[in-house]
């Protein structure tokens, strides 16, 4: 997943460094933590996995009620998991999403 603003030279990218799980935006590679998969919970509800975690971690919202951060966590059935997409299709050649946290279920 790459991101407008950024553009196409960094993606997405799960990291697990000494066992703390994070996720940052790190030039494009063919590393495992840039592979994501997005999981239909219900509708418009999605989990976001990956390849170097498989299922058993999804991507997680912390807030430390100074900035929101994302990182990976055993997957469960939390709203902090729970995601909804929003097509952004005014772009001709590329489908862009807005991706957001659902804050209420």
């Amino acid at each position: 997943m790459t991101n407008e603003y950024i553009g196409k030279n960094l993606a997405l990218e799960a990291i697990d460094k000494n066992n703390a799980s994070a996720i940052i935006m790190a030039p494009i590679n063919n590393n495992p933590g840039q592979y994501w998969r997005i999981v239909q919970l219900e509708n418009n509800v999605y989990s976001l996995h990956n390849r170097l975690f498989n299922d058993s971690y999804s991507a997680e919202i912390i807030d430390d009620e100074m900035f929101m951060k994302l990182r990976m966590a055993p997957t469960r059935n939390s709203r902090e998991q729970h995601w909804c997409l929003f097509s952004m299709s005014n772009h001709p050649n590329q489908q862009y999403w807005n991706l957001t946290r659902i804050t209420e279920i």
